[in-house]
């Protein structure tokens, strides 16, 4: 699995400059909308390995009870409790488009 680190750019917003603080960067997660583009960096498991940076447009907000339907389909075990915890934590899953493929974006 990769690695994903990210930069949030929604249409609305100027971002400062200098580095985000975790309340500026939660609230501009929670302003995202569908058009919003968002800057991230995969990296493989290797630490030794250069990350790729790509952007994405944002298509949608996966809700949790889409995900929750999604994970049993594949046949994922998880723990719904601390799933809903990292839902609300990060503010959920984001569908994006990159590279002509849909991804699953979670902000962190």
């Amino acid at each position: 699995m990769n690695q994903v680190k990210s930069k949030i750019y929604p249409e609305s917003e100027e971002l400062p400059s200098g580095s985000i603080n975790r309340n500026t960067r939660q609230d501009l997660i929670a302003q995202l909308t569908p058009g919003d583009i968002i800057e991230f960096e995969e990296r493989p498991n290797d630490a030794n390995l250069p990350g790729v940076v790509t952007y994405g447009l944002i298509v949608r907000k996966i809700e949790i009870q889409e995900l929750m339907q999604r994970y049993d389909e594949a046949e994922l075990g998880y723990d719904s409790a601390d799933l809903w915890e990292a839902y609300e934590e990060t503010g959920g899953p984001w569908e994006l488009l990159a590279d002509s493929k849909t991804r699953v974006w979670w902000p962190r």
